[in-house]
């Protein structure tokens, strides 16, 4: 299924306060990915979140997902998702996304994206969709945009990833994910990265 792409998603105020009240990089709340598949931060506790992106993803969390997953539910414990920087130079590799939480054992179904900065075209960062890691070339490619909300299911034909980022500055996100009581699929409970 292609993802859903929606421009202007937050009011503009509230987004502006997400980003001036964004996490500094040495915040002590941060996960650091840092290995050949991955160079970036993630938020690792939904309580300690800014105020204004707690607000924003309230917002996310109300989005109907259900042409990507019946009886879909959003993660508000933000187990993964949250708030993630990607710093120039950072980088995500190909890969799937987790299918199982591995606390729970709910099925991933849905991930949202939402683009915190202005961007320019020419910074990287790209969020590719690709059919298979074999595939010559992404078959979708969003270019970050201030406010634009990608939505778009997981599963085993879910390939993605985000290019380098070579811009001046930090690929900022808000992400969150849906899931599902349904039986998982797959018990791949984090990323699993193409070769």
């Amino acid at each position: 299924m292609k993802p859903r792409i929606i421009h202007d998603f937050a009011p503009p105020g509230l987004l502006r306060a997400v980003a001036a009240t964004w996490p500094r990089d040495d915040w002590p709340h941060w996960h650091r990915y840092d290995d050949r598949n991955a160079a970036k931060l993630g938020s690792k506790d939904a309580h300690r979140l800014p105020d204004a992106a707690r607000a924003v993803l309230s917002l996310m969390a109300a989005i109907d997902v259900s042409d990507f997953a019946d009886a879909a539910f959003p993660d508000l414990d933000m187990h993964g998702a949250g708030l993630h920087s990607i710093l120039p130079g950072g980088h995500l590799g190909l890969h799937l996304d987790g299918a199982v939480h591995p606390l729970t054992g709910w099925r991933r179904e849905a991930n949202a994206v939402l683009f915190v900065d202005d961007w320019d075209a020419d910074w990287g960062g790209e969020l590719e969709f690709w059919s298979s890691p074999q595939s010559r070339g992404p078959r979708r490619i969003v270019t970050p945009r201030r406010n634009t909300l990608v939505l778009f299911a997981t599963g085993p034909t879910a390939w993605h990833r985000v290019a380098r980022v070579d811009g001046p500055q930090p690929r900022r996100t808000l992400s969150l994910f849906w899931w599902s009581l349904a039986a998982a699929k797959s018990n791949r409970d984090r990323a699993e990265f193409a070769r």
